[in-house]
């Protein structure tokens, strides 16, 4: 008989070695791993992120528009200039905040893992205006969301419970990220909003994932 560890907040039954609930995600260890900061850029691992100065200037650029359509529709220059503060706050704070977040250290849940290539991503209904890591690692991927308050949330999908990553479409005017679907027993497990796409689905597919990329499906059963 195969022995089972079951989940103390759902009660799924998971093997005995896993880290986190394949139900729920909810972590299986008892400890209180003590922090261990570790820079993850001196690992043998690959980032994937996107050019902090290149958005910078696109909210700049934004913020000019919205100025000048602002002035120009109300004629108010009060308004204009709120607006343009606002702007201007945005330019240096979100640009910030992501720079910062690729240099957190690796997250003692996956320390004794390998980890294969990171960036930064999101995912719906974690906090407001939040920023998150997405780790590929070589048993499958594992995600951290920090909010402004310094609230965390954490998430682990087992390489076995997935079937096949599918790119979905977005609107490409001004985006610098779109959103994967990661699939298994014939459902969404899970959306991100990653960097790089493209670069992300070459990964998985070395790796030895199926990818699903504009309606065409890169199989490993293809490449035997």
């Amino acid at each position: 008989m195969v022995e089972v560890n079951a989940c103390r907040d759902c009660g799924f039954d998971n093997p005995v070695g896993h880290l986190f609930c394949e139900n729920c995600g909810t972590s299986l260890t008892d400890s209180d791993i003590a922090p261990v900061y570790i820079n993850t850029l001196k690992h043998q691992c690959q980032l994937i992120t996107l050019n902090v100065t290149y958005r910078r200037y696109w909210y700049l650029f934004l913020t000019l528009v919205a100025a000048v359509a602002c002035q120009l529709i109300f004629l108010d220059l009060q308004y204009t200039a709120i607006l343009a503060c606002f702007g201007l706050v945005l330019a240096y704070v979100i640009p910030n905040r992501f720079e910062s977040i690729v240099h957190l250290p690796i997250p003692p849940e996956i320390l004794s893992k390998n980890i294969i290539a990171y960036g930064p991503a999101n995912k719906a209904g974690c906090f407001f205006f939040s920023s998150g890591l997405l780790y590929f690692l070589d048993d499958g991927f594992f995600y951290k969301s920090y909010s402004l308050k310094g609230d965390t949330y954490s998430q682990f999908i087992e390489k076995s419970n997935i079937d096949l990553i599918r790119s979905l479409e977005h609107f490409p005017l001004g985006r610098s990220s779109a959103k994967i679907s990661i699939e298994g027993g014939g459902r969404v497990i899970e959306r991100f909003n990653v960097y790089k796409r493209s670069q992300w689905l070459m990964l998985f597919y070395k790796f030895g994932f199926d990818v699903n990329l504009e309606e065409m499906v890169f199989s490993q059963n293809d490449a035997l």
